[in-house]
């Protein structure tokens, strides 16, 4: 959170910023909210923000299930450097398997999303990447079109201040690879403040403050307003697990039905795990799920909600009838290893500078060094055929 509450924070003050965000549990407990948010990820946390400042006399619940970040864990979510091993660190991802996949052989990809406050925001390489032409079209929602993805990601962007990071900051072989990129023949981009081009390279817009850290949905959504209009209204619960949504009947109405609604969620301790005894949070107004594009649907159909001939093969009630995760995909990637031969190892790439006290404390205190650092730094896009 020490990025947009006070940039020149130490860790350690930073991590009790953490620590006020999560000791609301047993009063988030006490005040009925009127909105649970279930999931603190990307969606959730801009999901809070926008309700807790346009509902001015709103109370709002985010349930996270990922625990309390310790000093190490906020370490490696806040240092752009330390990107990758934030990715593979079990306590601030999950790992999905996909079902088989014929273009790949029948073989399944290893899917991870964040497992944290701030969600895959919080792990992945902060990389600001709009889409291209009328592609926001074909992602299947409804009423968005190329100029309603351009205002949106101008607005987000803005609120996490993507970047291209300055010089102190940029990845050392930014400026050799943009070269390259022009001996290859393709167009290159010295900022890219929209969309970017059909074809070309360009260096990379960061969500990464001007002292060296990173900003994820919580620290550019949550944390702002925890201390302005929202403080008392909107509460953070981490380390609790949703394990189903409660749906109940309501009121019959003029033609005798009761409509099923969401009047609250059953939530066990994280650490408990599967054999942990479930207690039911209830919200006066909505539940609203976040958890994520492979969460989400998960929950909904532990809640009975999907098909019914599926439901039933997995042991659980089938309540609501509808195609839940049936229209998921996931684009496939690949990468293109290459090495840099007869220059000396870049700073950024000295393991003796990246584990030194002196480098951890050059970043704690904001004045950056090779921690603060990008691990990525340059993107490019190739047309079909080229």
């Amino acid at each position: 959170m020490d990025t947009l509450v006070a940039p020149h924070l130490s860790l350690a003050a930073a991590t009790a910023v953490l620590l006020l965000l999560s000791a609301t549990a047993d009063a988030a407990v006490a005040t009925l909210p009127d909105f649970i948010i279930v999931g603190g990820g990307t969606a959730g946390c801009t999901l809070a923000s926008r309700l807790c400042t346009g509902l001015m006399h709103s109370n709002i619940l985010i349930l996270e299930r990922g625990a309390f970040r310790n000093t190490t864990d906020e370490f490696l979510v806040r240092s752009p450097r330390q990107t990758p091993v934030a990715w593979s660190t079990p306590s601030l991802t999950t790992v999905w398997a996909s079902a088989t996949a014929p273009g790949l052989g029948g073989r399944p990809v290893t899917l991870r999303t964040g497992a944290t406050l701030g969600g895959s925001s919080s792990i992945n390489a902060a990389q600001w990447a709009e889409p291209v032409g009328d592609e926001a079209a074909d992602w299947g929602v409804a009423g968005l079109d190329a100029p309603a993805a351009r205002r949106a990601y101008a607005r987000a962007s803005q609120t996490v201040g993507a970047a291209v990071p300055p010089p102190d900051l940029r990845y050392s072989y930014g400026d050799e690879w943009l070269s390259a990129a022009r001996r290859a023949g393709l167009p290159t981009v010295d900022d890219v403040t929209g969309a970017p081009p059909q074809r070309g390279a360009w260096l990379n817009r960061l969500a990464v403050s001007p002292s060296g850290r990173r900003v994820d949905a919580c620290a550019a959504y949550v944390a702002p307003v925890l201390w302005a209009g929202c403080a008392g209204r909107l509460r953070v619960r981490t380390g609790v697990t949703v394990s189903a949504v409660r749906l109940e009947r309501g009121a019959a109405g003029a033609d005798g039905r009761r409509p099923l609604r969401a009047t609250g969620v059953d939530v066990i301790s994280s650490a408990a795990g599967p054999a942990g005894r479930p207690h039911t949070l209830r919200a006066r107004r909505a539940v609203l799920l976040a958890a994520g594009p492979f969460g989400t649907p998960q929950l909904l159909l532990l809640s009975g909600i999907g098909r019914p001939a599926a439901l039933r093969s997995a042991g659980v009630v089938p309540r609501v009838d509808l195609p839940v995760g049936e229209g998921a995909t996931t684009r496939s990637f690949t990468g293109v290893g290459g090495e840099y031969s007869g220059v000396p190892l870049a700073r950024v790439n000295n393991e003796t500078l990246l584990t030194s006290a002196v480098s951890r404390s050059e970043w704690e205190y904001g004045y950056g060094g090779v921690l603060a650092q990008a691990a990525f730094m340059g993107l490019g896009r190739l047309t079909t055929g080229v």
